[in-house]
């Protein structure tokens, strides 16, 4: 009896093991990219007739640059955009997965006549202390919040060559 006592505890033990001491599975690393941020505006916003887009641009070329290298980095994938709704004093922003690498200039930007190929205007930048555009080393697993400021009274100098 005390044997077969014995070889049912066996049984049990044998029937419960669980693989408890077994490593956890491995955690894949996050393979994603986001640029987020909140943009604040003051001052007073253009009519709406003349900021027709306000958008987020993250441009890969450095400034200066003209509207038209712009419209062709969107088409090439070497600029992002996010659009933006008009006469919002706080909104945020997101560029999920943007191709890895280095992008010069960060900004919101403003359609300010008819022509979508040439009539743009930087209202607002992401900029260090001393006023050079910052820029951004993208690469996989990044998470970066960069918040931008606009301020409609007193515009950034343009990066755009006419």
């Amino acid at each position: 009896m005390k044997y077969l006592s014995l070889f049912f505890v066996c049984v049990i033990f044998a029937v419960s093991c669980d693989k408890g001491l077994e490593p956890p599975p491995p955690v894949t690393p996050n393979t994603n990219i986001t640029l987020t941020g909140t943009v604040h505006f003051t001052g007073n916003w253009p009519p709406q007739d003349s900021a027709r887009i306000t958008a987020v641009f993250l441009v890969e070329a450095a400034p200066p640059f003209t509207v038209s290298q712009v419209i062709i980095g969107l088409l090439a994938n070497t600029v992002q955009w996010d659009t933006l709704h008009y006469k919002t004093p706080d909104t945020t922003y997101l560029f999920f997965n943007p191709p890895p690498g280095t992008y010069h200039y960060l900004c919101v930007g403003q359609q300010d006549g008819d022509t979508a190929t040439t009539d743009w205007r930087a209202v607002g930048f992401a900029h260090d202390l001393s006023g050079k555009p910052i820029t951004f080393n993208l690469q996989s697993g990044d998470s970066i919040v960069q918040n931008l400021y606009v301020n409609f009274d007193s515009l950034p100098a343009q990066p755009f060559i006419q």
